[in-house]
């Protein structure tokens, strides 16, 4: 058996009925569903991440302004006057004018 082969009118109405049939019209309008789900969705997720960057974007902020605050506090606490302040409830004094020992006829070790 031979088959017989087409016209192009006969395909232009194969196609006509395949646009026009209900099965096509339900495919079309389910995937068309599909993708405006997908889109909705996709959004939602940016939206999402978008607000959870902006929370982590303050929290940096607040933990650099708490940092700044204790190198100020580190910068307050090495300095002199403060150091001078905590020694006197330590029992320690401040340090007079060092005296240096040199001693006479001492020999050093040489290589």
């Amino acid at each position: 058996m031979k088959q017989k082969s087409l016209t192009i009118r006969e395909k232009k109405q194969a196609i006509k009925r395949l646009v026009f049939s209900t099965s096509f019209r339900i495919g079309l309008v389910g995937m068309i569903m599909c993708v405006l789900v997908l889109n909705v969705m996709q959004t939602a997720v940016v939206s999402t991440k978008g607000y959870d960057i902006n929370t982590y974007e303050k929290q940096i902020l607040k933990l650099e302004q708490e940092n700044r605050k204790l190198d100020v506090q580190i910068a307050k606490h090495r300095s002199m006057v403060s150091i001078q302040e905590r020694l006197s409830p330590l029992g320690l004094v401040n340090a007079q004018t060092p005296e240096y020992v040199t001693l006479v006829g001492s020999t050093m070790a040489q290589r």
